[in-house]
C-alpha cells in the first residue's frame, strides 16, 4: 500500500483530504506542521508527500529538506 504524507495546518482541510486519500487506498500519516515532517520522514517509510506550501513555520516546499527513513531507496515522488 502507498502511504502519503499529508502536511496540512487547517483542521476541516486536514480532515476532507485524509478521508479521501483513504477512500482511494492510501495509508495516511497527517501532520499540521512542517516541523513534524522530519520525526515522520525517520521513522516511516513515505512514498509520497502532499504538503500545503503555506505552513505556519516550516514551507511545504522545504520538505525536500528531509530524508527518506530508508535511505536504500533508489527514486521517491513527493508531491507539493
Amino acid at each position: 500500500m502507498t502511504t502519503v504524507l499529508l502536511v496540512e495546518d487547517d483542521p476541516d482541510l486536514l480532515d476532507e483530504y485524509e478521508t479521501s486519500l483513504r477512500k482511494w487506498g492510501f495509508a495516511v500519516i497527517s501532520v499540521s506542521d512542517g516541523p513534524d515532517i522530519g520525526p515522520v520522514m525517520s521513522s516511516a517509510p513515505i512514498d509520497i508527500i502532499v504538503s500545503d506550501t503555506n505552513l505556519p513555520t516550516l514551507d511545504g516546499l522545504d520538505s525536500h529538506k528531509f530524508p527518506p527513513s530508508d535511505s536504500s531507496s533508489e527514486a521517491g515522488v513527493r508531491l507539493q
